[in-house]
């Protein structure tokens, strides 16, 4: 039979374990470790990601909720203005003369036809007014047309998002500020993100999420990758590959956008102006259907909550590591005893006693040992945790004593068996007690170095 290997999870530099390899299968599996999780055995010089050594690939899940709706007036903002034109002090320019006048009348004096000649300078001027009335209608016209299709470009409410996130979402997207900014919104079953910007510019965009278990309403760190595309002020974030855990969560997530190259504006802006065409974005937002409000009341409680769990638990704990010190000290006393009876000739019926006292008390109370530690990962699961993965970690450990103590005792009781202790001189059967009883003193040792550091 092949000898199982012990794991062992590298976790903020300690090393966390050992582990059976199907252990490190249910770490994954309740999103504990991820694909990228370093893992250890002896004789390594480093660890190396669990996909490495496993060739499993993270799966990506979703915790479905159902979608409510909420009733919510949004009003339509008024035009920022209204236009009206008048040309009342535009003069109209009289037809030229046709003939001399001085033909018809040759009394008409010279200064008064000269009147008459020197009002034909005007025209130019009169022509002036007229352009400068033209261009700035035009450009009323135009800054018109980008107001209404700027209006006419904002995003409508997507299905299944709440009018009141819509609300703070188009509310972003009308600001009018010049920088940039941005609003997220997370639909009710947490397997789409909306976010909002004022920049009208479209094109493909790059995003990452990560959030980290002290800021999630829930275990373990999630961290989401992948591109989108950004159009009518609005982004939609649904197809996304998970790098750490297996489900997204309400919580605090330092999120970074990032234009994939230039984005593309409208013609209009094109034509009003130079501006930046990137878009990069790197901040710590809130993404949840709470407000900031109720979500720090839940975030706070739900860390109260993990801490008188892991309290329960590591009184539970220490228990346990007692139970198994006693236990193995009570086999290493009847051990001594064998020993102690090869002086009296009584060798063979001491260990017959032991190996009876073994098999109705020892080795039951092992056995139904091993089964309720499989039944607390049950427990486990199904409670929250600062650190589930050290809870366990230490039950897995137990598990391990257990196991070992049960093995030795086997191998201990076979081979005194085959012993003859009354042909060996009193050193021999020190040096060989000393053997025997080795490994019993390493696990009643670190039963105790667990107990301390629990109370710790």
């Amino acid at each position: 039979m092949s000898k199982q290997i012990d794991w062992f999870v590298i976790q903020k530099n300690e090393h966390l374990g050992p582990f059976s390899e199907g252990e490190l299968k249910k770490l994954l599996e309740i999103g504990e470790i991820s694909g990228n999780t370093l893992v250890w055995q002896e004789g390594w010089e480093t660890g190396s990601s669990y996909n490495e050594v496993f060739s499993e690939d993270l799966a990506a899940g979703f915790q479905s909720l159902s979608d409510i709706s909420e009733t919510v007036e949004v009003e339509d903002s008024p035009p920022p203005f209204n236009t009206v034109t008048s040309r009342s002090d535009i003069e109209d320019t009289p037809p030229p003369l046709p003939f001399d006048l001085r033909s018809l009348n040759p009394k008409i004096e010279h200064e008064e036809l000269g009147s008459v000649e020197s009002s034909s300078p005007k025209e130019p001027s009169k022509r002036k007014y007229r352009w400068i009335t033209f261009i700035l209608l035009v450009s009323i016209g135009l800054v018109a047309a980008q107001y209404f299709l700027n209006k006419k470009d904002k995003f409508s409410r997507p299905s299944g998002m709440s009018l009141n996130d819509y609300r703070k979402l188009i509310n972003v997207a009308n600001d009018q500020g010049g920088a940039a900014k941005f609003a997220f919104a997370l639909s009710r079953d947490k397997r789409k993100i909306w976010i909002s910007t004022n920049s009208f510019l479209f094109g493909e965009m790059h995003f990452n999420f990560i959030g980290h278990d002290k800021n999630t309403l829930g275990n373990g760190e999630v961290e989401i990758s992948g591109h989108t595309y950004l159009e009518h002020h609005l982004m939609v974030v649904e197809d996304f590959q998970f790098i750490r855990g297996t489900k997204f969560l309400d919580g605090l997530y330092d999120v970074t956008l990032s234009s994939n190259g230039k984005l593309n504006a409208p013609l209009l802006n094109e034509a009003f102006g130079v501006f930046e065409k990137t878009i990069s974005f790197k901040d710590q937002v809130l993404v949840s259907n709470l407000s900031r409000e109720k979500f720090d009341a839940r975030l706070k409680q739900l860390h109260e909550d993990k801490q008188k769990n892991e309290s329960e638990f590591f009184e539970t704990l220490i228990e346990e590591y007692r139970t198994v010190q006693t236990i193995t000290n009570q086999i290493l006393s009847g051990l001594r005893n064998i020993f102690s009876a090869a002086g009296e000739g009584k060798y063979e019926e001491a260990l017959a006693n032991f190996e009876d006292e073994y098999k109705k008390n020892f080795g039951v109370f092992f056995t139904s040992f091993v089964i309720s530690i499989d039944k607390k990962y049950e427990l486990i699961n199904k409670r929250d945790f600062e650190d589930k993965t050290e809870v366990i970690a230490h039950y897995s450990k137990l598990k391990r004593l257990a196991l070992k103590i049960g093995g030795e005792s086997i191998q201990k009781m076979e081979t005194l068996s085959k012993a003859n202790l009354g042909k060996l001189n009193p050193d021999e059967i020190r040096e060989l007690e000393f053997r025997t009883s080795l490994s019993y003193k390493e696990i009643i040792l670190e039963c105790q170095q667990m107990i301390e550091s629990l109370r710790g």
